[in-house]
């Protein structure tokens, strides 16, 4: 890699190793690492601006939005602009910044929560994520205000409740979520949690509504089909499949 940067800089080698040293600092800065995690060598400390602002901040903060995504708000339907209002305004009670959590394909800066949170893979009730209060990260989650969470009805309920005991632990607030707003997308007509080799029972009892959160929850309905305004049929057929009232032959597969 130095190799590279001679071809593209005229330093001395010495320079060239902390060059190489800083940009792999700051690559490592995005994912909420260090180089000092890895057996590497350190950085010199003038080569370590401590009143710079993170990386993985500055990330957040460089997000390019849209034009065509802010102009989408004086097209929102009736649910969805009530829901848009209501986070807005619980968002301007607490400041105006917002990060996200959301699955990264879907919105500009989004990454996918696993990732974001450092969530462990075998998560049990009493878990918390994987990020240390003095790490860029945890710098990240206190400055924002709102996480959106895409598809959380498919996710397991001791997640929530981990994202719950760790981000009072990060922000030391011992309010629902250290204080920040949660916004969570999904249906439950969809896929609900999977168990390996778990009861149908068992499943239902991972169900994010059967957290002790829940009852914290306000719950904004968007109920329009946006992908399906012109073929209302079909998404009446969909709303009777997610509502299991639609014919089933005998091996449960449906009409069509």
């Amino acid at each position: 890699m130095e190799e590279d940067y001679q071809i593209i800089n005229n330093v001395v080698e010495l320079n060239l190793t902390n060059m190489l040293l800083k940009d792999l600092n700051e690559l490592l800065n995005l994912h909420g690492k260090k180089i000092e995690d890895y057996d590497l060598p350190s950085l010199p400390p003038n080569t370590i601006d401590r009143d710079a602002i993170p990386s993985i901040i500055q990330e957040e903060l460089a997000v390019d939005i849209p034009n065509q995504d802010i102009e989408y708000v004086a097209k929102l339907n009736n649910d969805q602009m009530i829901a848009f209002k209501t986070i807005m305004n619980v968002i301007a009670q607490k400041h105006t910044t917002a990060s996200s959590g959301i699955a990264r394909t879907l919105l500009p800066g989004g990454r996918t929560a696993h990732s974001r949170f450092k969530i462990p893979i075998d998560i049990q009730p009493s878990s918390i994520y994987g990020i240390q209060k003095q790490k860029d990260i945890a710098n990240l989650i206190r400055v924002a205000t709102a996480i959106i969470w895409d598809e959380t009805p498919m996710t397991n309920k001791n997640y929530l409740e981990a994202l719950d005991r760790s981000l009072q632990d990060i922000c030391s607030n011992n309010a629902q979520f250290g204080g920040k707003v949660l916004i969570m997308g999904g249906d439950f007509c969809q896929v609900l949690p999977v168990l390996r080799k778990g009861t149908k029972a068992q499943m239902i009892s991972a169900c994010i509504i059967q957290s002790h959160l829940w009852n914290h929850t306000k719950i904004l309905h968007l109920r329009q089909n946006m992908r399906l305004l012109h073929d209302q049929e079909f998404a009446e057929f969909l709303i009777r499949i997610g509502d299991g009232v639609e014919p089933t032959k005998p091996d449960d597969r449906v009409h069509h």
